[in-house]
């Protein structure tokens, strides 16, 4: 019988490669060819270089295509009808007709595309569009698009605003995630002509980039500009790092659009610009004198990792019990601060295949530094377990704090604090590229001054653009990811 059950579960195990193999193998087509053709429509010819969809967002959308055949004689496409889907030929022909009094008929077959239009606006369709031979099309819905990487134009702008916080120098430091987070931060500003948008002798509070139009810097006291700022130009940029006066003026030439990027906003999410620049310095200084090179994972002030001695820790009382050992409640001998530390049993983990995704999950620790995630405060070691020295939160599970003999939830200003706590939390995460996978009222903890924070990173993984992996509680998956699709940004904040 164990026999029988253990065939059972590796026949289960191998179908489920398989499935992740095929989707894989798919998704791989679909990206090569998503690639050459939305290279073609939205290459530097037709539109600014700084205007192309990135690799990494062309393969969130292979994941959004759907694969359509017709028969020959098929309409596909309607003259007048509003558009809103972008075709790619696979394979066959299609035939374009009705596209105007001195417009030809034209064939175009696999590896051309159609109603490209339909991504950028609403208009109505140019011409109709019929099957020709048998023919098999992948098609790409605009709400589709628009709920994966939002509308079109907002996809392109951001794609020039991270582009352009590249060549920014005092951010050179950022990561790929970072400057992401950065550019989702920035908001449009419509400035009037003659309109100063930084004045000299100010106190900087905002850096700029210019959307549209021209301004002019100028110096009070001086009759000639010093620089005319076109777009795509940025200025104000140390206000991010210091509260020194401006030492100019910039001026509107025309009516104008700016992105319009906030200290407070910046520091709120990625913390002071300066420990920015340090982290860089930390970690070539590291590189230098021998190290591994890895700042993140040897503390510093971006992380949570302390110099506490296990020795100086003494037990105070038990908290429970997991799935590789127990979690007790210490408290530091000299500073009467309190911890809760996780032990687990380095035989119990091997036995379970578990090692790398233990590493895995300290690493992630490690890597998260917020207020809204648990700290881990140290890791120790010796020939039988492995520590976790965690903070400590007294409050109790948020599910608890939800569900109680007395009452079912709590009133609404409360779950909105409680939902915000959360948001920020995985904020952090993502823009270090980390998806939870397990969020649920039973994985946030309530600390002493009724703040709650995310826990257990047991499934949290560094995802780059996809996976497939299907974890996390049954009860609070997402459903796309019960439908075995690849998971998709917006199901990390489903529970």
């Amino acid at each position: 019988m164990r026999c029988f059950a253990s065939l059972c579960v590796a026949l289960l195990h191998f179908a489920s490669l398989c499935f992740t193999l095929l989707h894989f193998a798919s998704s791989i087509v679909v990206v090569v060819v998503l690639v050459n053709v939305l290279v073609i429509v939205f290459h530097p010819t037709h539109t600014p270089p700084h205007s192309q969809i990135e690799p990494a967002q062309l393969e969130l959308l292979a994941g959004a295509v759907q694969m359509v055949t017709y028969a020959p004689g098929d309409v596909i496409i309607n003259k007048g009808d509003v558009g809103n889907i972008f075709y790619m030929i696979k394979s066959g022909t299609v035939k374009c007709t009705d596209m105007g009094s001195n417009s030809k008929d034209q064939k175009i077959s696999s590896g051309d595309y159609f109603g490209e239009k339909a991504l950028l606006t609403g208009d109505k369709r140019a011409a109709t569009v019929t099957a020709d031979t048998a023919v098999t099309v992948m098609a790409l819905d605009r709400v589709d698009f628009d709920g994966i990487l939002g509308p079109m134009s907002d996809v392109l702008n951001n794609n020039l605003n991270l582009r352009i916080l590249k060549s920014v120098p005092i951010l050179s430091n950022l990561s790929d995630s970072e400057r992401a987070a950065v550019a989702n931060m920035m908001v449009v500003r419509d400035v009037k002509k003659g309109v100063a948008i930084i004045k000299q002798g100010d106190v900087g509070e905002c850096m700029y980039i210019l959307k549209s139009g021209s301004c002019v810097a100028t110096k009070d006291g001086e009759k000639e500009p010093l620089k005319t700022l076109n777009q795509g130009e940025f200025f104000g940029e140390m206000a991010l790092l210091n509260n020194e006066a401006r030492v100019c003026n910039i001026v509107a030439q025309a009516d104008c659009s700016v992105y319009e990027l906030d200290k407070k906003g910046f520091q709120r999410i990625l913390g002071k610009l300066s420990d920015i620049m340090k982290r860089t310095v930390d970690k070539r200084k590291n590189e230098n004198e021998g190290g591994d090179g890895d700042a993140d994972a040897q503390g510093g002030e971006h992380n949570s990792l302390r110099d506490i001695k296990f020795g100086d820790l003494k037990e105070i009382c038990f908290l429970g019990s997991g799935t590789f050992g127990r979690v007790t409640l210490l408290q530091h001998k000299k500073n009467q601060e309190v911890f809760a530390l996780k032990k687990m049993s380095k035989a119990q983990i091997v036995a379970n295949h578990q090692e790398a995704n233990v590493m895995s999950e300290k690493n992630i620790m490690v890597q998260c530094n917020s207020p809204f995630i648990l700290k881990l405060v140290n890791t120790y070691v010796d020939t039988k377990s492995l520590y976790f020295l965690m903070e400590f939160c007294q409050g109790g599970e948020l599910f608890t704090v939800l569900h109680t003999e007395e009452y079912d939830g709590v009133p609404e200003p409360q779950a909105k604090f409680y939902a915000v706590c959360v948001l920020l939390g995985l904020q952090h995460m993502a823009t270090k590229e980390i998806a939870y996978r397990d969020l649920k009222p039973e994985n946030a903890m309530v600390d002493s001054t009724g703040y709650c924070k995310i826990i257990d990173m047991g499934f949290a993984k560094v995802v780059k653009h996809k996976t497939y992996t299907l974890c996390g509680t049954p009860e609070y998956l997402a459903p796309g990811e019960l439908a075995k699709r690849s998971e998709a940004k917006r199901a990390r904040y489903y529970g």
